[in-house]
């Protein structure tokens, strides 16, 4: 039996394990890989995931929106 509130099947670059984790939130993360990558797939970063980053207080430094 597994005890969280919350079961993630799959897991991207967003982090919400990160963030349900930070906000006391119990959580289990279920992945079909036995254990993290040791190197990127991802060869961008959508807004979404730079807006939730920021929320989170990990994009420091980093412009949000481009300015031409």
């Amino acid at each position: 039996m597994i005890d969280a509130t919350v079961l993630i099947v799959g897991c991207g670059p967003t982090g919400i394990a990160h963030e349900l984790l930070r906000r006391g939130i119990s959580c289990c993360l279920v992945d079909k890989r036995p254990a993290p990558q040791s190197s990127t797939r991802a060869f961008t970063v959508h807004a979404r995931t730079m807006e939730m980053f920021d929320h989170m207080g990990l994009a420091r430094g980093v412009p949000l929106q481009w300015r031409g």
